[in-house]
Parts: C-alpha cells; structure tokens; sequence
C-alpha cells in the first residue's frame, strides 16, 4: 500500500512540474537567445551571399548545385519567416516585434499555426528532402557529419522532443526560439555545404 501512494505522489510531481509555467526570467532568455539567433543567421546568411558572388565571376563549375542550394534554403528560411511573423500577429499587440512582445507565454499559436494547419509537416517534409540532397552532394564525412548536426531538427529522436505534442503546449517565445535555431542550422548547413564545393 505504501508503494503505490508513493508512485501515485510521484505521478502527481512528476505531472506538475510539466505544467509549471516557465519563470519570467526563463521567458526573457528564450527571447534573448532568439534575438541572438537573428544576429547569427544574418551574419551567416552574408558570409554566403559573399562567397557565392566570388565564385559567379569565375568560371566554378558547381555553380549550378550552388544555386539550387541556395533556392532550397531560401524556400525553407522563408517559410519560417512567415510562420514567425504569424505567431507574432496571434497576440495581438499592436506593432508587435520580438523585442517589444509582451505576451511572451502566449499558448496556442503553436497549436493552430504549426500543428492543425499542416505547417509543421509540410516543413519538415521539405527539410528532410533538404538534407538529402545536401548528403548527395557532400563526400566529406568532416562536412557531412556538420551538415547532419546543423540539421538535427530532421532526426526521429528530435522530433520526438520538440515535436508537434510539444508545439501545442509551448508558450510563444519558447516555439519562436526553437525555430530561429533551426533556421540557423539551415543557413549554417547552406554555408558548409557552398564552402565545401568551392574548396574540394
């Protein structure tokens, strides 16, 4: 008798500190990390762009690959730009951005704008087939082996984590900077990937 009130005090701990609202301070790190990540995946974003414009004024004869890497990124970092700027626009703040977000643990969005509306497997679907074709395209196991961390976001055991059930449930700032993250690892596999057929 005593072990089972034990396990049931367990479950019942176990069960609320899952529903604990994350602190104030854990929100704003979310939100800091986030900014950060912008920072990142910009300044990536131009390192690429620069090398890209080096190699179009000779004759690389990659070129062609590069491009259609580089239209596969643009596709997937686009679909994130409009599903962030929706989940911006869920709150209702007027002239709202990431800095100024009040509600920063805002529940539902995620549910609607990422789950039910097929959003979030018609991306990962995409950046799956992203990451295959960047794996067809490198054969060194060094740049092969990063692309595939960059891109982790695609593995079952990721999915697992950080998959729809969790989406649901997360507050707004949390799924805002779960997906700057990914967005990174699109623009930091992109580069590793250009970097690696200008220079083999």
């Amino acid at each position: 008798m005593a072990y089972i009130i034990m396990l049931l005090v367990g479950v019942a701990i176990t069960i609320l500190m899952f529903n604990v609202s994350l602190t104030k301070d854990a929100l704003e790190a979310y939100r800091d990390e986030a900014i950060l990540n912008q920072t990142r995946i910009e300044e990536t974003q131009e390192r690429t762009a620069a090398i890209v414009r080096m190699v179009s004024e000779s004759e690389e004869p990659d070129m062609e690959t590069i491009r259609k890497i580089n239209s596969a990124a643009s596709y997937l970092q686009t679909m994130i730009d409009e599903m962030l700027d929706e989940l911006l626009i869920s709150v209702n703040q007027e002239n709202i951005s990431l800095e100024n977000l009040n509600n920063l643990d805002h529940e539902g969005a995620g549910r609607d704008i990422i789950v039910y509306s097929g959003w979030g497997r018609d991306f990962v679907t995409r950046a799956r087939d992203y990451q295959t074709m960047l794996l067809g395209i490198v054969d060194d196991p060094i740049a092969s082996n990063q692309i595939q961390d960059h891109l982790e976001f695609t593995g079952t055991v990721w999915y697992m984590e950080w998959g729809p059930r969790d989406v649901i449930y997360d507050p707004l700032i949390r799924i805002y900077y779960k997906h700057t993250d990914i967005s990174k690892g699109i623009a930091l596999a992109q580069y590793v990937a250009i970097d690696y057929l200008i220079n083999k």
